[in-house]
């Protein structure tokens, strides 16, 4: 039997996609047992992207697939974990170059 031994960037990439609407860096990190400096330093140096600008773009990019799938904007932005539509529709617009209501085969 082969042991493969622990995956740590997987373990960091959950910590950071894991459920929840708020998550700052310290519940990140402290799922994936380590401390926030060193958190994000291992998944910066893994992934090339901070824990908190991945989660927002994995949440945005997760939107867009939900409106391109019939969701309504307002459902989309609940699910990325933000409290107004408008706040939403600023991020996604910021995110893709366009705002969240426009036809859905443009996302």
């Amino acid at each position: 039997m082969t042991n493969l031994g622990r995956d740590r960037l997987r373990e960091l990439l959950d910590a950071v996609l894991a459920d929840g609407e708020s998550r700052s860096l310290d519940d990140m990190a402290g799922d994936a047992f380590s401390s926030p400096f060193h958190f994000n330093r291992l998944l910066a140096r893994g992934t090339g992207e901070s824990p908190v600008a991945m989660r927002r773009r994995v949440l945005l990019e997760r939107a867009a697939w939900q409106l391109k799938n019939g969701s309504a904007v307002t459902e989309a932005a609940w699910a990325a974990g933000y409290d107004s539509a408008e706040g939403f529709s600023r991020a996604y617009a910021r995110a893709f170059g366009h705002p969240p209501s426009r036809a859905a085969g443009r996302h």
